[in-house]
């Protein structure tokens, strides 16, 4: 099993892949010829604005001190080696902290790690912090969530993305300036645009891993997508 604090999945580590959700024979969806106007929208917001448990919330830090170089009790996930993301809060520190904390300022699941002992953009260093550090001042950012529905239309859905196989999200790389996401992002609000950066945690109520999603994509023409983005 993956240790503690190590941006690895669970059971077996394994090294991120990227996946181009594009027209490419043989990849995740065809590209078909531009649809004209007359096809009409491709997409509906579904949700707007973020999770009720943190649509109060702001980025937030933690001071902890450890008696000796114990795990801090956090199982991250590293895809775009800027800022890790929480998949699990074991015991130790962290937990201990949670216990005692109001819970909008409490280390949770899917929330951001931005800055380790004043690292930030820098995940490996980040992490090394954590692992060597018996002082540790982190820097939280709780997430945002929101749900949109996207019809393809026949073209692929245009997006990149960096995943590991076995572990929920898709990381979004780019965006092509061809394909069904582009053109939701032109009729989006700019906080509902998908964006480089954004976590994609669940297609069609499928969330368990990446290639589950991906599959989801590949074969279906209506999706509805959830995706995570730190909260500012």
């Amino acid at each position: 099993a993956a240790a503690p604090d190590l941006p690895a999945e669970r059971p077996q580590p394994e090294p991120p892949q990227d996946a181009q959700i594009a027209g490419e024979e043989g990849a995740i969806t065809t590209r078909a010829e531009e649809p004209s106007a007359k096809e009409g929208a491709i997409a509906k917001d579904v949700e707007q604005g973020v999770d009720e448990e943190s649509s109060d919330s702001a980025q937030f830090d933690v001071e902890l001190t450890r008696e000796s170089l114990t795990s801090a009790g956090l199982h991250l996930m590293v895809l775009d080696y800027k800022r890790p993301y929480i998949l699990e809060v074991l015991d130790g520190p962290i937990a201990e902290y949670n216990q005692s904390a109001p819970l909008d300022k409490q280390v949770a699941p899917g929330c951001f790690l931005m800055a380790v002992n004043g690292k930030v953009e820098d995940a490996p260093s980040m992490v090394q912090e954590i692992r060597e550090s018996r002082v540790l001042s982190l820097r939280i950012a709780p997430k945002e969530v929101f749900t949109f529905t996207i019809r393809k239309n026949g073209r692929s859905l245009g997006i990149n993305v960096h995943y590991q196989l076995m572990c929920p999200p898709l990381l979004v790389m780019s965006v092509d300036e061809r394909g069904a996401m582009r053109e939701y992002n032109r009729q989006a609000c700019d906080a509902r645009q998908l964006k480089v950066g954004d976590l994609i945690v669940q297609v069609n109520g499928a969330c368990a891993t990446a290639k589950e999603m991906l599959e989801v994509i590949k074969r279906s023409g209506e999706l509805q997508l959830t995706v995570e983005r730190p909260l500012n």
